[in-house]
């Protein structure tokens, strides 16, 4: 009589056996999700490439790859017309701007572009649009990112659309607030990857 009860108990114990694996598996799922969505939170956004011959849309949030312009050097004074704005590569003048900070009189987008050609990460920001806070908020962020890596540059630029554009060789993301967030990883993703760059060394 004690045999059919222990053949009972092992088919039970089997029979469980796809119901653990099933709950296993739904943890794990919830676990990825979990992943996914604090990796979001990190700053970590969508990439989009933005095809030959196209206007790049104004979309925030999202980083854009962008076409190569080239990256000519023309006679300092030649203005040079980008098809991006702010601009991410193009014809550019011989000499780059100094590294810093450039809440007024900014330097000309033909300067700015070779410093970009250099590696460097382009912050600019829409003074019109910023308020006091806000511009001591990017002053402290931008000082804290130059000291890691002084190829920076914090710039007003009051022509364009968005508070806020990040700016790399061929890259872009336009933000609409002071998303120290964004900010970072934008830096932390491109800072020394100009054209001009190998393995991270890039020339002054």
């Amino acid at each position: 009589m004690s045999q059919p009860r222990r053949g009972r108990r092992q088919v039970s114990q089997k029979s469980s056996l796809p119901l653990v694996f099933g709950i296993g598996a739904v943890i794990l799922v919830l676990v990825v999700v979990g992943v996914i969505l604090l990796n979001r939170g990190n700053g970590e956004v969508e990439k989009v490439t933005v095809a030959e011959g196209t206007t790049a849309p104004s979309t925030t949030g999202v980083v854009q790859e962008l076409p190569d312009e080239g990256q000519q050097h023309v006679a300092d004074g030649t203005k040079v017309e980008y098809k991006q704005n702010p601009p991410t590569s193009g014809s550019h003048w011989a000499g780059p701007a100094q590294w810093g900070l450039y809440q007024t009189n900014p330097p000309e987008d033909e300067r700015i572009v070779h410093n970009m050609e250099h590696g460097g990460v382009i912050i600019w920001f829409k003074p019109s649009t910023t308020s006091a806070a806000e511009n001591e908020q990017l002053v402290k962020l931008f000082t804290a990112l130059s000291a890691e890596q002084y190829r920076t540059i914090l710039v007003s630029r009051e022509n364009m659309d968005t508070k806020i554009a990040l700016t790399a060789w061929n890259h872009r993301q336009l933000l609409d607030s002071v998303d120290e967030t964004a900010i970072r990883a934008f830096f932390d993703e491109y800072i020394l990857k100009g054209p001009e760059c190998v393995n991270m060394r890039c020339p002054q």
